[in-house]
């Protein structure tokens, strides 16, 4: 059945058709002047159009256009052409955005299917102008205080299990407040946490403090003897390292008890394992010498508890009046 309307309909309350099915098969079709369907509801309530459709303009310029806002409840999806927001216009989303993704886990999530997923790309003749990315934060709208994180960059990954973030396997560099902020105390540092072999949680491995002073478990000065006096052997009391390298840095003296010149000195000694020496020449019997400081390198060592033990060397007397001093700088390599 066909309805033809000649003429003009200027004015109704309602106008209802019904068509004679509920599955697309009908339909309400418009047509030009030269019979060309222009657009077309069927009866499973799609509408399709050919050519454009504006809403609030009166000669839309794209296949849809809206002149006000508009909202999407159930998703949009674009299959090509991207998003575009011409200048000063600005792209509001309520929700989650996924890059390469149906699945969006956070604000922002971009599977990439190349080495560089996310790259910022700033052109400007200013050599000092910023390309940086930005993390903000406020105490609940007040100012931060002390200890609060800034933010700052968490690397994890896939363990065959689930993807980590960084503080449950993998490493994050973060920026803590140092003081309670105010518009001219804004003191921060910076934190380096990484994962050692076996474990699954992060450790502290480095930190740059407001000061620039650099703070490690693997970097670190101990005094573990300091004018200690008397006959030797002398062992220090035990101290913590973290493991790797150690500069042993010792001094002492003693003297030769007889006549004619001779080499004196101490040997240095790591857990009863000797690593180096502090020697000097004698022409005098009896007489005290300081012995020459001897950097000693001390590599491979384990983490744990050790301690120093300087002994006689070469027939080296020694006495209440002889001093012994021992500094172990961690370093971390």
């Amino acid at each position: 059945m066909a309805i033809f309307l000649i003429g003009s309909l200027s004015r109704a309350a309602d106008i209802t058709a019904t068509l004679d099915s509920a599955d697309g098969t009908s339909g309400f079709s418009f047509r030009d002047s030269g019979s060309t369907e222009i657009g077309r509801i069927d009866s499973d309530g799609n509408f399709n159009i050919l050519g454009k459709l504006g809403i609030g303009i009166a000669v839309p310029g794209a296949s849809l256009e809206v002149n006000g806002s508009a909202v999407i409840r159930s998703g949009l999806r674009l299959d090509a052409g991207g998003v575009k927001c011409d200048t000063a216009e600005m792209l509001i989303v309520d929700g989650k955005i996924g890059v390469n993704t149906t699945n969006p886990g956070y604000l922002i999530t971009a599977c990439g299917s190349s080495e560089w997923s996310i790259a910022s790309v700033y052109s400007t003749a200013t050599a000092t102008h910023r390309n940086h990315f930005l993390a903000q934060k406020s105490n609940a709208g007040a100012a931060l205080g002390s200890g609060y994180y800034l933010g700052g960059l968490a690397m994890g990954g896939y363990n065959g299990t689930s993807y980590t973030k960084g503080w449950n396997g993998g490493a994050e560099i973060t920026a803590v407040a140092t003081e309670d902020w105010t518009a001219a105390n804004n003191g921060t540092k910076l934190v380096f946490n990484l994962t050692k072999n076996g474990t699954s949680n992060i450790f502290q491995a480095l930190e740059i403090g407001n000061d620039a002073k650099i703070v490690s478990p693997m970097w670190k000065v101990t005094q573990v003897m300091d004018a200690v006096t008397g006959a030797m052997p002398k062992t220090s009391a035990a101290f913590a390292t973290g493991g790797g390298t150690l500069l042993i840095i010792a001094s002492g003296s003693g003297y030769w008890n007889a006549l004619g010149g001779a080499q004196i000195g101490m040997s240095v000694a790591l857990d009863a394992v000797i690593k180096g020496y502090c020697k000097v020449y004698t022409n005098e019997a009896s007489s005290h010498r300081a012995f020459t400081t001897n950097p000693i390198v001390a590599t491979g060592i384990a983490a744990g508890n050790h301690t120093i033990t300087v002994a006689s060397w070469n027939g080296t007397a020694s006495d209440a009046n002889d001093f012994y001093n021992v500094t172990v700088l961690e370093l971390p390599f």
